[in-house]
This record gives C-alpha cells, sequence and structure tokens, in this order.
C-alpha cells in the first residue's frame, strides 16, 4: 500500500482492535454509541509491545491530537462494549490503513 493518505474512518461493531500506521502527529476523533465499552490507542514500542497514549481512553465522543515522535503504529482498542456502533477517524499522513 503507497504512503500519504491523510484519512480514513473505521466502523467499530465489536470489541476488538484496528491497526494502523503513521508518520508524524495525528487528529483522531472516536464518535458514535460505545455500547458501555471503552476505546482507547496504544502505540507499538520497540519491543513489539502496545502501551496505552496517555489520555486516549474514552467511553463517549472525544477528539484529540497525538504528538508522533518517533514510533508509527498504533491500535484503537474497544472492550466491556455491547453492540457498539462506532466510527474511528484519523487525519494524517497515514502509511497504512485498515483493510
Amino acid at each position: 500500500m503507497s504512503k500519504g493518505y491523510k484519512s480514513f474512518s473505521q466502523d467499530i461493531a465489536a470489541d476488538g482492535e484496528t491497526l494502523f500506521a503513521i508518520d508524524g502527529s495525528f487528529r483522531v476523533k472516536f464518535s458514535g454509541d460505545f455500547g458501555g465499552g471503552t476505546l482507547k490507542l496504544q502505540e507499538k514500542m520497540a519491543n513489539n509491545s502496545y502501551v496505552d497514549i496517555e489520555d486516549t481512553s474514552k467511553t463517549a465522543e472525544a477528539g484529540f491530537i497525538v504528538d508522533n515522535f518517533g514510533g508509527n503504529e498504533y491500535k484503537a482498542v474497544l472492550t466491556g462494549a455491547t453492540a457498539p456502533a462506532i466510527v474511528l477517524s484519523v487525519k494524517g499522513t497515514l502509511q497504512k490503513v485498515p483493510g
């Protein structure tokens, strides 16, 4: 897949993970019905583990900017949801989008 995507949106309808790769800082928006669950962003570390990004764990609509200082692989993780209907929107210089 070629570099340079500027944005993507992904529907999230069940607990699980959505992976993406991005260069530089980026904007994220979580919107929709969280079904009682929690959606958070995690960043991949050099040892291939993922760690939570501070202040991104949300149970309702939210938007924020993530400062990216070196890593480029991320995932959105939804847990504890019952029949969610969430849209994850990301804007930035994407290297890889879901799907």
